[in-house]
């Protein structure tokens, strides 16, 4: 489920005479949703085996982040809590975006090798868990001497960073 993994299907082999739902999958901050035929994680979600298969079948998880609750320290100094954040691990690095609005705790190091955007009309609150960070920053050897790395912020919507400890 990470690209290396193999799932063990119970039943392992099948005939053309078996059909059988495919089992759910786990990875850690993560929530399980759904196999996929193309490793786009695109179409259709595929649950099943369906009696008649005959060939050789190939799945990818998709997993999307976990909601959690997180404290962090406001503007004033104040410790608050954020009810359901989304969290942005490093394994997370380019291949996350902001789909909405909301709130988004960074752990550990995440760096992002291009530009983030905060979607149009939407409150995008960053959380850096204590000892995270979050970079934005072209990588070594790009050949690229002004190229402009960073968060898109449009001038409708709105982008918050908070510590978590003092």
């Amino acid at each position: 489920m990470d690209g290396t993994t193999t799932l063990n299907l119970a039943p392992a082999t099948y005939t053309i005479e078996d059909a059988f739902e495919l089992p759910s999958s786990t990875k850690e901050n993560k929530v399980f949703d759904g196999w996929y035929r193309t490793s786009a994680l695109d179409g259709d979600k595929v649950t099943a085996i369906a009696l008649g298969t005959t060939e050789n079948q190939t799945f990818y998880a998709k997993f999307v982040p976990a909601k959690a609750s997180a404290t962090y320290i406001d503007a004033d100094g104040v410790e608050q809590t954020a009810a359901e954040c989304i969290t942005i691990d490093p394994e997370d690095a380019d291949t996350y975006t902001f789909v909405d609005g909301g709130w988004y705790v960074v752990n550990g190091t995440v760096a992002f090798t291009s530009t983030l955007a905060v979607p149009a009309n939407a409150s995008v609150n960053l959380i850096l868990a204590d000892g995270a960070s979050l970079t934005v920053e072209v990588p070594a050897g790009s050949g690229n001497t002004r190229y402009l790395a960073g968060i898109a912020v449009p001038a409708d919507s709105s982008l918050s960073i908070y510590a978590q400890g003092e």
